[in-house]
């Protein structure tokens, strides 16, 4: 079966659910049944990912990554939101199939894919998150044209793996998070930026730039964004949240959905981005990642997504998944 889109309204939203527990119930004996934290016991931990012979992406990443799994304990950093210290396993489950799955490629690279539950559409067109750009738009007159290939990541935590590795393939990476988890962040991108090997690199808020031997070239920032106090017009987050020239904007979350409370602040944030984006002629969409823990979290989620805040929440339906404790979902506005 390849892979699909499956558009959830308020009804389907139950049904859906209903299929992926069931499924890890019938692979709960291959599964593991922990909260997804990559490491408890490492606070230094490799992290590498291969390709396969028929991966549309051909190079391999490995990534030295500190984590805090004091910090992660500690009734005290930051107060009690602790949980950006460590790496959850839902980020590189995702970089896995988005790099090297024969589904990933296309959200990769775009094109045209199955969707259920649409009553006036059998297919979707789906945008890039990877840029096709091949020469420096200062070299062709062509190319300026070209759209650019930006993704913004809410709730990025230290690890930085999305952010060094995605940034090969896209013209501006923007990583966001609470203040406090900043510097850690910064010190995995610093010490694993040579994982970054495709392009040059450009930064407004890292204290260092890298060249490489190509004309291709990306914006790698890093970002203070609280979603329960996000204001889009504060001049820091306008400046490196809103695109130069016309752009496709991927919107990325890994693992953010695990506590009721944060569902509306994070939901409002992320359609407040949508709708910016929208408005200002850019492309924007979003693809989320949640391990699917408590299935009560998840439905709250779910119906507060499409009823309250009235987004177009597509489960990413694929064989690849459905193995797996993951879900995957492709996210517009109206």
């Amino acid at each position: 079966m390849a892979v699909k889109l499956r558009l959830l309204d308020e009804d389907g939203i139950y049904e859906h659910l209903f299929e992926r527990y069931s499924l890890l119930q019938k692979h709960a004996d291959e599964l593991k049944q922990d909260l997804g934290i990559v490491s408890r016991s490492c606070g230094d931990l490799e992290v590498s990912f291969e390709p396969q012979p028929h991966s549309h992406v051909k190079e391999p990443f490995n990534f030295e990554i500190s984590q805090s799994l004091s910090s992660l304990s500690s009734s005290r950093d930051n107060n009690n939101s602790t949980t950006g210290y460590v790496v959850w396993s839902t980020t590189p489950f995702f970089l896995q199939w988005l790099l090297y799955s024969r589904s990933g490629a296309i959200f990769g690279q775009g094109g045209t894919i199955e969707v259920e539950g649409d009553p006036f559409h059998s297919t979707y067109e789906m945008p890039a998150i990877f840029s096709s750009r091949v020469v420096d738009p200062a070299d062709s007159p062509d190319a300026r044209v070209t759209p650019q290939h930006i993704i913004v990541e809410l709730g990025a935590g230290i690890a930085g793996i999305l952010c060094v590795a995605l940034a090969n393939y896209v013209d501006k990476y923007v990583c966001t998070d609470q203040k406090a988890l900043l510097n850690g962040l910064k010190r995995n991108i610093k010490h694993n930026i040579d994982e970054l090997r495709l392009r040059n690199m450009e930064s407004s808020t890292l204290d260092f730039e890298i060249s490489r031997r190509t004309a291709l070239k990306t914006e790698l920032d890093v970002l203070a964004l609280d979603w329960e106090s996000f204001d889009l017009k504060s001049p820091n987050l306008h400046a490196l949240l809103t695109p130069a020239s016309l752009s496709t904007v991927c919107i990325l979350s890994m693992d953010v959905v695990y506590n009721e409370y944060l569902i509306e602040p994070f939901l409002r944030t992320l359609k407040k981005l949508l709708q910016s984006y929208r408005a200002s002629g850019h492309s924007p969409f979003a693809v989320l990642g949640i391990q699917l823990r408590d299935q009560d979290v998840v439905e709250i989620f779910l119906s507060t997504a499409v009823v309250q805040f009235e987004l177009r929440v597509c489960a990413i339906v694929d064989p690849d998944i459905e193995k797996t404790r993951f879900g995957l979902y492709y996210i517009t506005i109206q």
